[in-house]
């Protein structure tokens, strides 16, 4: 899932002059991809099987909100839902802090938990948060329309270079060196939805 459209675009005034549906849809993937590195989180549900550490302690920290748990194993044996408890609430919100807490210690472990379901940070209904929707929106507009993008920090504010084939090595940069827009309304977006890297799975 993208999070925006070619339509959305085109609605903000990219016209087909500008950029055709194929130039569109590809700065598009480059914008999420972004998004997704920047803030080391996914705004989409995905299908996923996460392996993590037993760690002595009935309380896992999750790297990303569980939507929906299918099932969950310790040590290789499949439990029953009474035995632990996901937190997945919105309500109060537990995607930022999500968790499972079991109703026994469990030991230290490499990989010996499994948990399968969907993972992903959304809203109640499964949507794209309306922030991470407007910020792409802004990263494509500010790829696509020569009269919105600024001549100042020029550099910082581009999220491909100019040959498509170095896209990726300067997404990788912007990311490392831990530059972002330079755009403050796009960058404050970003920064209030990041986490800390070593609980990414991306």
């Amino acid at each position: 899932m993208l999070y925006t459209t070619i339509e959305e675009l085109r609605t903000e005034g990219i016209t087909e002059a500008m950029a055709n549906d194929d130039k569109c849809s590809k700065i598009i993937g480059l914008a999420c991809k972004y998004i997704d590195m920047s803030t080391g989180r996914w705004f989409e549900l995905k299908d996923k099987t996460i392996k993590l550490n037993g760690n002595d302690s009935n309380i896992i920290h999750l790297p990303e909100f569980p939507y929906s748990v299918a099932s969950v194993k310790v040590n290789g044996d499949i439990l029953s839902p009474s035995e632990y408890v996901v937190y997945n609430r919105f309500i109060p919100d537990d995607r930022w802090y999500p968790k499972i807490v079991f109703n026994y210690f469990v030991k230290k472990g490499f990989q010996n938990i499994v948990i399968t379901g969907q993972f992903g940070f959304v809203e109640e209904d499964g949507s794209i948060p309306v922030e991470i929707n407007k910020v792409c929106k802004m990263l494509c507009l500010n790829e696509l329309d020569p009269l919105i993008e600024k001549k100042e920090n020029a550099e910082r504010k581009r999220i491909i270079s100019e040959k498509t084939d170095d896209h990726s090595y300067t997404l990788n940069n912007l990311i490392v060196t831990g530059i972002l827009t330079g755009d403050n309304e796009i960058d404050g977006i970003l920064q209030y939805y990041r986490r800390e890297v070593e609980l990414s799975l991306l």
